[in-house]
């Protein structure tokens, strides 16, 4: 085809250029072939030209008369001179034993130079593994195939158990490979990276008849967070098998996309999270809220957690948490400051699932409600009791529920289960309120992915929580314009106090008419976090959730996770396309390149140990005193002592004393009484007198001796 092109008077390039591709394409995949055919049996044709490589030499030819018989002489000890046609054979040269010799050491004085080189560090790319696509077959798949051919002649596609395995060479090619099918509507799908997958784990060795939920909730109290505990059975008779699945979850962040969009969705105002499974280097950050945290250090790094999400216009401040880690309870704590009222104490708790940690249950709680009067401390309590809506009591919940009847704590729990096990469904969410009278009321809500539902804490509107009055864009031209009317251009004129006040009247309503008609409310144009497909997806899953869990039927269960795998996808494919987007506006001239460059340059600055006179402190007690002596050498009073300059003042004061004083004063101190009579005679006359102008000079000059 190629040669048929060329041979046209006036060949099209862009056909001629795509056929050469094609050309180079099956080279290319011919030597692949036959780089194959390589590895198999030799080729039976002798001296095939495939497989036979002829040598470019050729050996001489052979003279044309050749003598009859060759003659060798005897040896040179022989003293015959008879020629003799016998050869001698040639002997074979034994080898002589070679001699080690020895090296002689000597100094290098360029060996550092060669440490360089030794010890650079291997900065090469990884490589990046191109995904593979997965294509469902349909009747008209080789149209598809012809038409991602013509656009991508170098992807590979290959037919697999029902699906075509499609292979890009890159990731641009991969992008346009899924947009194209995600247009036509076809079913594909891309095995997701193993850092957005869970962690599959197998467990062996323990006896068959255990109950699932016991390995579950004892992995849960050593700090693993469990998303699914499954036993594996035998096919043919369906007997339990001694091999237990699990699967671990990857934390709240790989969970960002639908927090962010339930904040969106719900707006609160405190959004409180437990078991983040978060590290100190891991970052979270949710926009136009302020994030307080504390990860698990110890005894499971990683896992557990707490973390509370607040908006930025409300008045706070953060609590430093009471030393509870010895107990096994995990809070992060909170200080609201409202304008009319007492401060009140908000904190995220987590207590894991063991008994040990509930028998210094109460000292724990003890150390958070003593640091306010009003407390509210909501998350997972992990206790369960038949007095908030549990159909069971357990030891837990009996001693939690001891310590809130001695305490005078009130219990919100809703209505409706807050957490769905495998064969179970019971309330462990709830919140704990002391000295707070308000009406409030707590729901769950069948939302988000984690066996977990939200539980949302509604206190209703008062008075002394109205919000502020809607924001308007005012347009003040128009303001201006209405009213430099004619009708207002005069000098009003009032003659009495009712004449007046309709006046005043009459133009502050015309002042506000004129406002109101030149404003609006002004319209946030920030589109919602997750919206289109993505949203609605979120919303049939929702709607899912509900359902099984009101049904527990197999068939809902099946659906709900078929829409959660589908949503896992699609919140992929959306962060990738949010980060595309992202790098695709990045400039160079308003910086935001640099910056984008110097946040990844950035490295985390490791926390300083604190270093005191006697060391470093490594105990809580050490660090606690350190702090202390720092505190009060900052907020002590400076000394401002100087006895050279007191001393200078002391003589400056004693010199004027001494020279000034005032015993040679020859009038007499005056009177109360004459003051008196005075004050009375000026209110007398209104004006002053001129006979009363040297006595009012003379009592002014007694005042004055009077004060002093």
């Amino acid at each position: 085809m190629l040669e048929i092109e060329k041979s046209i008077p006036s060949p099209t390039p862009e056909t001629t250029q795509k056929l050469e591709a094609e050309q180079k394409t099956l080279e290319e995949k011919i030597k692949d072939l036959e780089g194959k055919m390589t590895e198999f049996l030799p080729c039976p044709i002798a001296l095939c030209p495939h497989n036979y490589k002829f040598k470019a030499v050729k050996r001489p030819a052979d003279p044309v008369i050749r003598p009859a018989k060759f003659t060798a002489k005897a040896a040179k000890n022989n003293n015959s001179k008879t020629v003799s046609d016998f050869v001698f054979p040639k002997k074979t040269i034994k080898n002589a034993p070679t001699q080690k010799k020895d090296e002689v050491v000597t100094n290098n004085t360029f060996a550092a130079l060669n440490t360089a080189q030794a010890d650079a560090e291997d900065v090469s790319p990884p490589q990046y593994k191109i995904k593979p696509i997965f294509m469902k077959v349909i009747d008209s798949y080789n149209l598809i195939l012809q038409e991602l051919h013509r656009s991508h002649p170098t992807a590979t596609n290959t037919f697999t158990k029902g699906y075509i395995k499609i292979e890009a060479q890159s990731a641009d090619d991969h992008r346009d490979i899924t947009n194209y099918l995600t247009s036509k509507n076809l079913q594909y799908y891309v095995i997701e990276p193993p850092s957005n997958r869970p962690l599959k784990l197998v467990i062996k060795g323990l006896p068959a008849d255990i109950d699932p939920e016991d390995i579950k909730n004892d992995l849960i109290s050593k700090g693993i967070k469990i998303e699914k505990i499954a036993q594996l059975k035998k096919f043919t008779t369906k007997t339990p098998l001694p091999i237990f699945m699990i699967e671990v979850t990857h934390g709240v962040r790989s969970r960002i996309v639908e927090i962010s969009d339930f904040i969106d969705k719900h707006a609160p105002d405190i959004f409180l999270i437990q078991e983040t499974n978060l590290r100190p280097e891991h970052s979270f950050k949710i926009p136009n809220y302020t994030c307080y945290r504390n990860d698990r250090i110890h005894p499971a790094p990683g896992r557990g957690g707490t973390v509370v999400l607040i908006k930025n216009c409300i008045s706070h401040y953060h609590v430093p948490t009471p030393p509870l880690l010895l107990t096994g309870v995990e809070a992060t704590l909170i200080m609201l400051t409202p304008i009319d009222h007492d401060p009140i104490l908000i904190g995220s708790t987590y207590i894991p699932p063991y008994n040990d940690y509930f028998k210094n249950l109460g000292a724990a709680l003890d150390s958070i409600f003593n640091l306010n009067d009003i407390t509210i401390l909501v998350g997972d309590f992990n206790a369960k009791h038949t007095s908030w809506g549990c159909p069971y009591s357990d030891t837990r919940g009996n001693r939690l529920y001891r310590y809130i009847v001695n305490n005078n704590i009130d219990v919100f729990a809703p209505s409706t289960p807050t957490r769905f096990g495998t064969a179970s469904a019971t309330i462990i969410d709830y919140a704990l309120i002391k000295n707070l009278n308000w009406p409030c009321t707590i729901d769950s809500i069948s939302e988000l992915s984690s066996d977990h539902n939200p539980v949302k804490l509604h206190f209703p509107r008062t008075a002394k929580f109205e919000l502020p009055p809607p924001q308007l864009n005012t347009t003040w031209s128009i303001f201006t314009n209405t009213l430099a009317n004619t009708e207002n251009c005069f000098l009003p004129k009032a003659s009495s106090t009712q004449e007046i006040e309709s006046q005043v009247r009459d133009l502050t309503s015309e002042i506000l008419t004129a406002h109101d008609t030149a404003s609006k409310p002004a319209t946030h144009s920030e589109l919602p976090f997750v919206q289109g497909e993505l949203k609605q997806l979120f919303k049939e899953r929702n709607k899912a959730r509900k359902l099984w869990q009101f049904t527990r039927h197999p068939q809902h269960k099946t659906e709900l996770n078929r829409l959660q795998n589908t949503i896992k996808r699609k919140v992929f494919h959306y962060r990738q396309k949010v980060w595309e987007d992202h790098l695709t506006s990045l400039d160079t001239e308003d910086g935001s390149l640099w910056g984008t460059a110097k946040a990844f340059r950035k490295k985390a600055a490791p926390i300083s140990a604190l270093n005191g006179p006697n060391g470093t402190a490594l105990s809580d007690t050490n660090k606690t005193d350190i702090i202390a002596n720092s505190l009060e050498s900052q907020f002590k009073l400076n000394d401002i002592q100087n006895p050279h300059k007191d001393e200078i003042i002391t003589n400056i004061v004693d010199a004027y004393l001494t020279t000034n004083t005032n015993n040679t004063d020859s009038l007499p101190p005056a009177l109360p009484s004459e003051l008196f009579i005075t004050v009375k005679r000026w209110r007398a006359f209104g004006e002053k007198p001129a006979r009363f102008v040297r006595e009012e000079a003379r009592l002014r000059f007694r005042e004055s001796a009077l004060l002093l």
